[in-house]
This record gives structure tokens, sequence and C-alpha cells, in this order.
């Protein structure tokens, strides 16, 4: 039946697991067991759907769900950030022989031309993801074990780690990632997390294949025109915005932090405020010209095929 009607109905199917996978979000964070205190439905609507499609806005508090609600989240989140569609399908591909065409919709949300290299893009993306999510998570444990108690530290660390790779900018910090402003060793940790997820898989998968070519099989590989794209402009965007952030920054928001603090929070920002969310420092004292980039930053967003947002590098260097 699901061959059937994914074979007849693509786009039906896409949005029949888009809607399911809300519906199943707002059932689980509805029950008592997820609420500190009781939430409004259309509240618990906006953050599942927010969270499930990784946009990182939300209504009420997250300590207003207890740690059962925020796993859900967590787990909605990590659905978002690698490809909420992309995912549901390659893992029904996997197994029931769906045909060409429901891979071919999975490649072409991912914007592989080959099809015959869906399938291996995808376990290149579960372990790329698993990989770099642990390394992040026990990173992340090792600046804050000494804080909260142990399991609460290991929960924190996996779900901050989920969250800057998938670039959701949900975090459970206290006052957030600014808790951490100080700290240049967990901001770098989070923006190299933040970048990873950013710059895209197909990228980091041609990467792999160029290494690979280089150094294991000494045989030529051409990298792509996008993937050279990515980077290149990736880079660029990222210095010119922390030098506008620092610039604009350094003696307003900024005021008070060592010079070297201000440019790992500078960096930090330029990163991050491409589709992240994440904020080191108070929004609201902000300058309007930093507000303006913020604005710019956002819109251009991240790589394609990747877990960020905005209308991507790739349009922006072409356009």
């Amino acid at each position: 039946m699901i061959k059937k009607f994914s074979s007849k109905n693509p786009g039906r199917l896409l949005l029949a697991i888009i809607i399911l996978t809300i519906t199943v979000g707002v059932i689980l964070l509805s029950l008592p067991i997820s609420q500190n205190s009781p939430i409004p439905f259309i509240d618990i609507l906006f953050t599942t759907t927010s969270t499930a499609t990784v946009t990182g806005l939300l209504t009420v508090p997250i300590k207003n769900f207890t740690i059962f609600g925020q796993f859900i989240i967590f787990v909605l989140m990590q659905l978002g950030g690698l490809g909420l569609m992309t995912m549901t399908l390659l893992l029904i591909s996997f197994v029931i022989n769906m045909g060409l065409s429901t891979q071919l919709i999975a490649g072409q949300i991912l914007e592989i031309n080959k099809i015959k290299q869906v399938k291996r893009i995808f376990l290149f993306i579960l372990t790329l993801t698993a990989i770099v999510e642990l390394i992040g998570a026990i990173s992340t444990f090792l600046i804050i074990y000494k804080d909260y108690e142990l399991k609460t530290a290991i929960f924190y660390s996996a779900f901050h780690s989920i969250s800057s790779f998938c670039n959701a900018g949900i975090t459970l910090f206290p006052n957030g990632i600014a808790y951490y402003n100080h700290n240049l060793t967990m901001l770098i940790i989070t923006s190299m997390l933040m970048l990873i997820g950013s710059i895209g898989f197909i990228t980091w998968y041609e990467i792999a294949k160029f290494l690979r070519a280089k150094f294991i099989i000494k045989k030529f590989f051409s990298i792509s025109l996008q993937t050279k794209i990515v980077i290149s402009f990736t880079t660029v965007l990222i210095i010119i915005g922390a030098i506008i952030f620092y610039t604009l920054e350094a003696n307003n928001s900024l005021l008070g932090f060592s010079t070297s603090e201000k440019i790992i929070n500078s960096i930090f920002s330029a990163i991050s405020l491409k589709s992240t969310g994440f904020l080191t420092v108070n929004f609201v004292i902000l300058q309007l010209a930093t507000i303006l980039y913020i604005f710019v930053s956002g819109f251009i967003g991240a790589a394609p095929g990747s877990t960020g947002s905005g209308i991507k590098v790739t349009v922006f260097a072409i356009a």
C-alpha cells in the first residue's frame, strides 16, 4: 500500500510524513508527563512544528517541559535537522522496494543528480551525523559536567550537540548559550558543530571522496562547482560577518570582553546567525546596523542539502 501510494502520489506522501510527525509530536508533548505546568495547545503545536522544521522558535520556555518532553523535542529536532522527508523516504526505501521514483524525490531534496548515489550518501549522512554529534556531545560534557548532576550534564550535552549540528538554535542552558560567552572552548566547539551542519552533507561527501582519492587511492577527483561555491562563499561570508559584528559590537554588546573573547564571539555570531540563531550577547542592546546584518545573514542562510535554512549560499552566489 505504501509503495503504491508513494509511486503515484510522492508529493502527498511527503506531506503525509510531515503531518504525521507533527501530529505524533503534538500528542506526546500534550501528555502530562511532558509538562511541568499546563501548556496551551497552540503553544504545543507551535513548538512541535518549529522543532520538527528546526526553526528554533519557542513561545514558551523550554523549562516548562519535563525531561520526557525535552527528549521529544530532542528527537523532533534531530529528525528535522537531518531532513524529515528525506530520511523517512530513504529509510522506507531500504525496507520496502518502492522503486526509483521515491529515491529520486529524496535525491532531489538533497540535490543529488545521480540516483545511484542516493543510498550511498544516505549512509554517509548517518555516519557523519553520528560521529560529529558524538564528538560534540563528549566535548560539551567535558566543559559542563561540573555545573550539573551527571545525568543532567549528559542530556544537556547531547541536546546541545544535536541542536548545534542541526542548526536548531534551541538550548537547555540557563540564559542560553550566552551563559558560556566567556568560555572560548565552548564557543569554538559549538561553532564547529554549526559550521559542519550548515555546509551540507553533499559538500562533505565530495570532500571525503576528494581526500580518499588524493591520499588513499591516489586518483584524481574533481570537486563539483556547487561544492567550490559552498566552501568559498561560506568562508567569505563568515569572515565578512565576523568583521561586521566585531566592528559594530566591540564597544557595545561586547564591551568588557577581552580582545580574544570579542574575536571568538564575533566569529561565533557570524556562523550562528546564518541559520542557527544562537546569540552570545543581549539582543536588546544590539545596534540597528547589527540587526540588519542578522537579517541579511539569515536570509542568505546555509548550503544546499544542509541542516540550515535560508535561500542558500549557492543561490546568493549566482544571483
